[in-house]
């Protein structure tokens, strides 16, 4: 679901530069705001979609180090490199998590607001990040437990 959020506010933001560029170009009257708008976006556009990626294991992989490895322990390494990446991304995503949702709630607190020609409040893009990075959390437990089991089992990925 929240991967179709995030599309959609792609598609959102893409709309409304065509219209302010148009407009501008065309009729010399641009979209009121229009940067505002687009910063107060880029966080759920960029952190709401961080969990799907990570869900449909399309991830940026570096094979370096595993092209040289024989293929009778692509498989082990493959699993092997998934665990320690799960592990890593659950204590550094759950600093992160802990970190932007006490620096959120300190936004709340004074009514922090975006300056320009619009008044945007910054907390709910604020809030976006520790919500995007928590479901990015979940993600890498359930990575986490499948790699494990598939490393158990004998079923490591041969990618």
């Amino acid at each position: 679901m929240a991967g179709i959020v995030s599309a959609t506010l792609i598609f959102l933001v893409m709309l409304i530069m065509i219209i302010d560029i148009s407009g501008r170009a065309v009729l010399n009257l641009p979209v009121p705001s229009t940067f505002e708008i687009i910063e107060a976006t880029m966080p759920f556009i960029v952190f709401l979609a961080w969990g799907y990626v990570e869900a449909k294991g399309e991830n940026i992989r570096i094979d370096l180090l595993t092209r040289h490895i024989h293929e009778r322990w692509k498989g082990l390494w493959n699993g092997l490199t998934d665990i320690l990446t799960c592990v890593a991304g659950i204590f550094f995503f759950g600093l992160m998590t802990w970190g932007t949702f006490k620096h959120a709630l300190g936004s709340w607190h004074v009514g922090e607001f975006m300056t320009g020609t619009v008044h945007l409040p910054l907390y709910p893009s604020k809030f976006i990040v520790p919500v995007g990075t928590a479901l990015l959390l979940v993600q890498f437990s359930i990575s986490l437990a499948k790699s494990v089991a598939g490393l158990l089992d004998g079923r490591e990925k041969a990618a």
